[in-house]
């Protein structure tokens, strides 16, 4: 939006004085206006109010006791220098025209970027929302692809090489894997005998944290003893016994075929050392903390059968229990029945009782009338 200017002005062709940083600089200092610097980022133009007079006719007889005129502000722009350090002078279009090549400069007086600065066009793809996919709901709604739980879709990924029925125990893999595995559990190989001196694990015997480490480490050297240390023991002997005896190998030639006695007999102690039945190795006891697991587990059983016992007594008095209070519910039954047998007899007693008595009175009543009518004959 271009500031506001006096017409008049504009139709006169006045220039208003314009005071810019650059003059009042050079004003105070005159020595170094030879070269002035040239702003190497444009900044905005600052506004400047200026006062003006204007003037105006006015009827003396209406306001005869005013004199002064009446003082006006408007807005100037003041040019910025250009890259040369040279100020544009002249109207508005030409401040324009000179200041095409400060974008910034250019918007602010007239409110647009000049035709040769690239700007952003608002309907390129950068402000268009990312495009996404169909999914496989929505494929399938349309019928390009079958639905989820249809032995269609089955048949459609397992052409692909995935298996998604897994209760009838399909591999989840392609046919060229499951014939590669089946090549591979039927392929025998050597078992080479091989020792390694690999660290196996490693332990800190100290107090606190690692004290269960020692009963740890005696297990281990425990069942090292137990399994390996036999059959690598049998294993060095069978090889010794196939070597030479190295004290033979020592001695010399003339000693050997002079004394064969002598050969025999080392011949027999060699065959005697080496035939001599190995002691068998001491293995270590159970340690302590085993033993009383032992007798704590011993324990524990005697108790469980304990309690078994009682449990089993307990169902058997329960039984017996049950079977009481059946009986004793028939007998009451019985009883009950009886006592409703007894109470019916009773009542009917009771009836024949009540019977017979009205008889007795209805004679009495007879015998009363015969015995009056005999005393009035």
């Amino acid at each position: 939006m271009t500031p506001r200017r006096s017409s008049r002005l504009l139709h006169k062709g006045e220039t208003c004085k314009t005071f810019s940083p650059t003059s009042r600089a050079l004003r105070k200092r005159p020595h170094q206006h030879d070269q002035p610097l040239a702003s190497p980022i444009p900044r905005p133009i600052p506004l400047v109010k200026q006062t003006t007079t204007r003037k105006r006719r006015r009827r003396e007889d209406a306001n005869p006791g005013r004199t002064h005129k009446r003082q006006r502000t408007t807005a100037v722009e003041i040019p910025i220098e250009d890259k040369n350090g040279v100020v544009p002078s002249g109207d508005l279009h030409a401040i324009i025209e000179h200041t095409d090549s400060h974008p910034i400069i250019h918007w602010t007086i007239t409110g647009q970027w000049p035709d040769d600065f690239l700007t952003m066009d608002t309907g390129s793809d950068s402000f268009k929302a990312p495009s996404r996919s169909e999914s496989y709901t929505s494929l399938s709604k349309q019928g390009k692809v079958p639905k989820s739980d249809s032995p269609l879709s089955e048949g459609h990924l397992a052409e692909h090489g995935i298996f998604t029925d897994e209760v009838k125990g399909d591999m989840f893999v392609s046919e060229d894997s499951k014939k590669l595995c089946d090549d591979m559990f039927n392929t025998e190989f050597e078992d080479p005998l091989a020792f390694y001196r690999h660290r196996i694990d490693s332990f800190h015997l100290g107090p606190g944290k690692h004290a269960g480490n020692r009963k740890k480490v005696y297990d281990f050297v425990r069942e090292v003893y137990k399994t390996f240390y036999p059959a690598h023991l049998k294993r060095i002997q069978d090889a010794l016994k196939q070597m030479k005896d190295p004290r033979a190998q020592s001695m010399p030639a003339s000693v050997d075929q002079s004394s064969t006695g002598q050969e025999g007999s080392t011949a027999l102690s060699s065959e005697q050392t080496t035939s001599k039945t190995t002691p068998e190795f001491k293995k270590p006891d159970i340690p302590a903390s085993k033993k009383r697991k032992g007798k704590q587990a011993q324990q524990e059983e005697w108790f469980r059968e304990q309690i078994e016992a009682q449990e089993r007594r307990y169902a058997e008095q329960e039984k017996r229990y049950a079977e009481q209070e059946k009986r004793y519910a028939e007998e009451k039954l019985l009883q009950e029945k009886r006592y409703a047998e007894l109470e019916r007899r009773y009542a009917e007693q009771e009836r024949r009782y009540a019977e017979e008595k009205v008889q007795q009175a209805r004679q009495m009543e007879m015998l009363q009338q015969v015995l009056n009518q005999v005393n009035r004959q």
